[in-house]
């Protein structure tokens, strides 16, 4: 099952495997109310997780975080906790949909 990672790159410099993309609600932080974390593994075992969501602060700054592990779950459970602590803790939660957005980038929808 791990035949991937001897393939010849043929000169590319390294490859990844998606493991799983998880789908988690989240209903007070985030816009819409739901973020992906895809799981990706590289040749050495090593797992690095990455949400389709990052926080943009109101000077434009975006802070896409990700997070690693050892397995799945610890790659998840460490994105995820850096996504969360990336938010401000006065994050606007009500308000009209363009005014949540406006303090969110999103990943292109081809990327997840």
């Amino acid at each position: 099952m791990d035949d991937w990672k001897n393939i010849d790159l043929c000169g590319a410099s390294e490859i990844q495997k998606v493991v799983c993309v998880f789908h988690i609600l989240e209903l007070y932080k985030t816009p819409a109310g739901q973020i992906k974390i895809k799981i990706l593994e590289n040749v050495k075992g090593e797992f690095i997780g990455v949400p389709n969501i990052a926080y943009k602060a109101p000077n434009g700054n975006v802070n896409w975080v990700s997070g690693f592990g050892h397995d799945v779950t610890s790659a998840l459970q460490d994105t995820l906790r850096s996504f969360m602590e990336s938010l401000p803790n006065n994050l606007p939660r009500f308000g009209t949909a363009e005014e949540l957005e406006k303090n969110f980038k999103w990943a292109t929808f081809k990327d997840f």
